[in-house]
């Protein structure tokens, strides 16, 4: 088993390295902006409160997002992977923010695409920041995200999963990028849809469903000579020896099986 993993990683590593010596190839992965959309906050001691406990700098996210755009529109690469957590908790501001960021870098002929992250939709903590208050603001649904980043992953030309917000499409000839969705949003409660609390689900998790549409859509690739790159949110293997006893949320569950079959379906490799 052992032997037979170094030779699945090798020949990944293979396939990377000949892939970056295409200048045309490069792809750039970004993850966790959480950006809140500067229409969502007045200055005062409520967002400061957040700065100060927050490591994220959500103040400052949307600026961060347009340097990051400038940096990637200079650099030119041919793809861009956006693996989750666009949003800070998932606003539908946030998120109509976040696609004209992207609109900027689809305008340079660069193609972005994006999955969800655990933040960003059906969040009961979606807030709008008024001076020393906060209020509710709408979040969105996962049909309303599919909408918004209709052409960065949800579009007619994106071959769709029918039970998750996974998807494939084929944006470099020859290479096949699957994202795939980890969340469990959809066992959120939300008090102002009717819920009688609001609750959240910030773990991972692989559909049995989706896993099998996943492995189908990456062996059709295989097939064909291609080589397969997935993105998701949540992480595949553990970071630290006793991430599944400390930080179990940050990793998809049952990954010790689930890795193994992505990795028999030859694909090269997975941001989270």
């Amino acid at each position: 088993m052992k032997t037979r993993l170094l030779i699945m990683l090798i020949s990944a590593l293979l396939a990377m390295e000949s892939m970056a010596r295409n200048t045309q190839g490069h792809i750039v992965v970004v993850s966790d902006i959480h950006l809140l959309s500067p229409e969502l906050v007045t200055p005062g001691s409520a967002i400061d409160r957040i700065d100060a406990a927050d490591s994220k700098m959500i103040a400052q996210s949307d600026d961060i997002m347009t340097a990051i755009t400038d940096s990637i529109i200079a650099l030119k690469p041919a793809l861009v992977l956006l693996a989750g957590d666009l949003t800070y908790n998932g606003e539908r501001l946030s998120h109509e923010r976040m696609a004209k960021h992207l609109d900027r870098m689809a305008a340079a002929g660069i193609q972005p695409l994006v999955i969800p992250g655990n933040h960003d939709c059906n969040n009961p903590y979606a807030r709008r920041f008024d001076g020393d208050k906060t209020s509710a603001t709408p979040t969105v649904t996962r049909e309303e995200f599919a909408q918004i980043y209709s052409n960065y992953g949800y579009g007619k030309k994106f071959q769709r999963d029918t039970a998750s917000l996974s998807y494939c499409c084929e944006p470099i000839p020859g290479v096949v990028i699957i994202g795939i969705d980890s969340n469990m949003d959809e066992n959120n409660t939300l008090k102002s849809r009717g819920d009688s609390t609001d609750t959240y689900h910030n773990g991972g998790r692989i559909k049995p469903e989706t896993l099998q549409w996943v492995i189908d859509r990456a062996s059709q690739a295989r097939g064909q000579g291609k080589r397969i790159i997935a993105m998701m949110h949540h992480h595949l293997v553990p970071h630290f020896d006793q991430q599944d006893r400390f930080l179990a949320n940050y990793i998809v569950r049952n990954h010790n099986a689930i890795a193994p079959q992505l990795m028999e379906a030859c694909i090269h490799a997975i941001f989270t």
